[in-house]
């Protein structure tokens, strides 16, 4: 199930290279980045993924592109990109977490 939460995370195209992105949307099998690299499709990445609260523990996984472009100008700002990404291993030990951060943020902000 895909879960609208916004989590931060970092992408690393090489080891030691990596660039923050907002994850917007995220499932146990992929997420939407929202980024200012330019990734490409077929390209894989290494993603951290903040999830868990402890900014020192961050969730490690390895992910496809499956699809990459830019973004609407008039929603770019920040983000001027956005990457669909397959985790190479579902990350099915998330789901609970994934979807309590979802369900917090939507008390916060609605469910759009």
């Amino acid at each position: 199930m895909r879960h609208l939460a916004c989590v931060l995370a970092q992408v690393e195209r090489t080891p030691g290279g990596g660039r923050n992105a907002v994850i917007r949307d995220i499932s146990v099998t992929g997420a939407l980045l929202l980024t200012r690299a330019a990734l490409a499709v077929g390209e894989q990445v290494r993603l951290s993924l903040f999830v868990t609260g402890d900014p020192s523990k961050p969730v490690v996984a390895t992910a496809k592109v499956l699809r990459a472009g830019p973004r609407a100008r008039e929603v770019a700002d920040v983000w001027p990109r956005q990457a669909a990404v397959q985790f190479d291993q579902p990350l099915a030990h998330l789901e609970e977490t994934i979807a309590a951060i979802a369900r917090q943020q939507a008390q916060v902000f609605g469910d759009d």
